[in-house]
């Protein structure tokens, strides 16, 4: 069958707004982060959000939602991780400074840095209700700030 003008027409107007659609929402599903008092550039910052609150608390990694690495940068490091609908997630943030993607600790103390979304983790490890939080489409940057035990 040969498509006529007027339907080729249509069709790419139709595939057009379905790209722009897809474009709109993916924008619109976006988790923003803003990392704060990042030691070093050395190695990596392991970012990953929980949407079962099981999977965090038992700290499950490999069920994390969604999971990212960006490049260390000394001061503040900038990600954005696309897909994340409205919901109620939990981030966790490690500071892998030599790359070993392990939590090196001395003795109970971590020597590399952490964090938790909501300012979690403070005083040892959170439990999802203490670091949830809600995203929305037009949510601000989630801010965390890196610790240290050092």
């Amino acid at each position: 069958m040969t498509l006529r003008s007027r339907n080729g027409v249509a069709i790419a107007v139709a595939v057009a707004a379905v790209a722009l659609m897809t474009t709109v929402e993916l924008t619109q599903r976006i988790l923003r982060i803003e990392i704060l008092n990042v030691r070093n550039s050395d190695g990596v910052i392991h970012i990953l959000v929980f949407d079962d609150p099981s999977a965090f608390d038992e700290n499950r990694y490999a069920s994390a939602y969604k999971y990212l690495a960006v490049p260390a940068r000394e001061g503040a490091v900038s990600a954005a991780i696309g897909g994340v609908g409205s919901g109620r997630y939990a981030v966790m943030f490690h500071h892998d400074e030599n790359e070993n993607s392990e939590v090196d600790m001395d003795g109970a103390l971590p020597t590399e840095g952490w964090a938790y979304s909501n300012g979690a983790g403070t005083q040892g490890t959170p439990e999802f209700a203490d670091a949830a939080f809600d995203h929305a489409k037009d949510s601000p940057p989630l801010t965390i700030s890196m610790l240290y035990a050092d």
